[in-house]
């Protein structure tokens, strides 16, 4: 398996059943685990760079569901999460009751549950999704470092979910906190989720990169211009229109932003009416999509004159979107 340290420390999670059925699987596949899922009483599944595999009882990886195959039940999935608490439940109410939690190195575990009025109840998890980070080196890419030295105002890593979208960004504070493109940055590192800041992709960071962890990202973005004047702010997942606000407000003051947005092409990006906000302020030079057959390789790069035409012509209702995010017009 070629994250197979990753891997090992998602099963130190487990109970010890599970932890013996799925220890074997680095020895007999070759491929990327990105996802171990979990649901009570139903098959273990994996998401793999092949599809999903279900694991049967000699430890093989199958394409195929069956009696044979391994099951986790309720308390199973309940002591994975009270261990990714580290059994305190309580102290993580604000993480559990938005539906994660984020372990060592970046793990993030999607956690589905019948949440109480009174918040999130350990007694109702049904279901994980434990998300497991690979560690491309995509700084090596020629492409990317080009776009971060000559970015002008920012930079927006596009695509699917586990396409690689994190482990981009964690290159991209790399490359430009360590003074790789000849020159220190000073970068700040916004991390709502604990997901960067958890990973071991820090022992490594550069010496002018700050972190800001655990706030959300609007009033993150607001502390960060007021204490630590960074020339780059690095978030994920941008979404609703107080982050917009925020990055517009930072914009307005000097400062780039590196960002990630659920999108796997053009067409994605152009329905979604606060990144239209931002390509409208030119708030991105570029838009960096990422392969969804191939995670961690790019696919496309555009730049804001692409985007903002393709948002145009969205706009004015004067086409219209193929299957596969390119634009047709509907008078032609």
């Amino acid at each position: 398996m070629k994250n197979t340290d990753i891997y090992k420390k998602a099963l130190s999670l487990f109970p010890e059943r599970l932890k013996t059925v799925l220890g074997d699987v680095p020895l007999f596949f070759d491929g990327t685990v990105y996802e171990i899922r979990l649901h009570a009483d139903a098959s273990v599944y994996f998401s793999t760079d092949s599809g999903i595999k279900f694991l049967n009882s000699n430890g093989r990886l199958t394409s195929t569901d069956g009696e044979y195959c391994q099951s986790s039940s309720r308390e199973e999935l309940r002591e994975i999460v009270n261990k990714a608490c580290s059994y305190s439940v309580f102290a993580h109410q604000n993480e559990l009751s938005r539906g994660y939690i984020t372990y060592l190195s970046g793990i993030r575990i999607g956690v589905i549950s019948a949440n109480t009025p009174d918040g999130f109840s350990l007694s109702g998890v049904t279901g994980l999704n434990i998300r497991l980070p690979f560690n491309g080196l995509f700084c090596e890419n020629e492409q990317l470092k080009q776009l971060l030295v000559s970015m002008n105002t920012g930079l927006l890593i596009a695509g699917a979910p586990s396409s690689g979208k994190t482990t981009m960004l964690k290159a991209c504070c790399r490359f430009l906190s360590s003074a790789k493109n000849g020159c220190f940055k000073k970068v700040c590192v916004i991390d709502e989720r604990n997901e960067l800041s958890e990973s071991v992709f820090f022992e490594g960071k550069g010496a002018s990169l700050d972190i800001i962890s655990g706030y959300e990202k609007s009033y993150a973005i607001e502390r960060a211009l007021r204490l630590f004047s960074p020339d780059i702010i690095v978030c994920d997942e941008i979404g609703g229109g107080d982050e917009v606000r925020g990055i517009l407000s930072g914009l307005n003051s000097g400062v780039k932003f590196i960002a990630t947005i659920h999108a796997a092409d053009i067409a994605q990006i152009c329905r979604r009416q606060q990144f239209r906000e931002l390509f409208r302020e030119n708030v991105f030079d570029s838009v960096v999509f990422l392969s969804q057959t191939n995670p961690g390789n790019i696919k496309n790069i555009y730049s804001y004159e692409v985007i903002e035409d393709a948002i145009h012509k969205y706009n004015n209702d004067m086409y219209v979107f193929h299957s596969d995010g390119s634009l047709f017009c509907k008078t032609s």
